[in-house]
């Protein structure tokens, strides 16, 4: 038979909620940063996006003031 005095103890169910909480902020600290490496690498995406727009248009300009 199962002892179930063995999970009642005090200091067990405190290091199990210990290891939880702790779980717990890890998780949470990897979403954040896992968030933040998504976020820079689409405004990183953006950036580059802005960039050959502009490069667009100062060629289309300087190929119109030719003549």
């Amino acid at each position: 038979m199962t002892d179930w005095g063995v999970f009642t103890k005090p200091v067990l169910l405190q290091k199990a909620w210990f290891a939880l909480q702790n779980l717990f902020y890890f998780n949470t600290i990897l979403r954040i940063a896992v968030g933040a490496v998504v976020a820079l690498a689409f405004l990183g995406k953006v950036s580059e996006l802005g960039v050959r727009a502009f490069r667009k248009n100062a060629n289309t300009a300087a190929l119109l003031t030719q003549d």
